[in-house]
């Protein structure tokens, strides 16, 4: 195992996650941010949270050219309030293919935050509402598809963009 650390504070570093020698983190220790450029350039190939992080921040996971799978847990129907991917928070992360994000209330997912994912195919968005306002998926293959709720901004926007979409739709 290998220690991450996300912080410095007067000369202190804060090591609240690992990765093994397969390169694949988990975060579990109560973590609700992922600080900006955290793992930019890394050579993590997959990544999974607990459903406590809310928040992952600018270029944190920037250039991540190993990175396959992000897998954000949360197996209680929105039990989350909010979650947002701030820009360039995956950008150019050539090889992920998939994308399994919270189920909950908010999710905001900023500019940029996926673009140049070329291997990008499935991004699972089962949340209540989502929100951008720009391409978060710009330069990503044209066989993404999304599974997301039905009559959602998600599902508009891969339809205006030329995406496949999967319709989820609650009973």
């Amino acid at each position: 195992m290998k220690n991450v650390y996300l912080q410095k504070h007067n000369n202190l570093e804060y090591y609240i996650c690992c990765y093994d020698e397969n390169q694949i983190l988990k975060i579990s220790s109560g973590l609700k941010i992922i600080s900006e450029r955290s793992f930019k350039d890394s050579k993590i190939k997959n990544v999974q949270f607990e459903d406590k992080v809310k928040v992952i921040k600018q270029s944190a996971f920037e250039n991540c050219s190993e990175l396959v799978n992000l897998i954000i847990a949360n197996n209680r129907e929105e039990k989350k309030k909010d979650f947002k991917i701030e820009k360039n928070a995956f950008k150019n992360s050539s090889k992920l293919q998939t994308i399994i994000l919270p189920k909950c209330k908010k999710l905001v997912i900023e500019k940029n935050a996926f673009s140049g994912c070329e291997s990008l195919r499935t991004v699972i968005a089962l949340c209540k509402e989502i929100d951008f306002t720009e391409n978060p998926f710009e330069d990503c293959s044209e066989s993404l598809t999304f599974i997301c709720k039905k009559k959602s901004k998600l599902e508009r926007f891969a339809r205006e963009n030329g995406f496949r979409s999967i319709v989820y739709s609650e009973k």
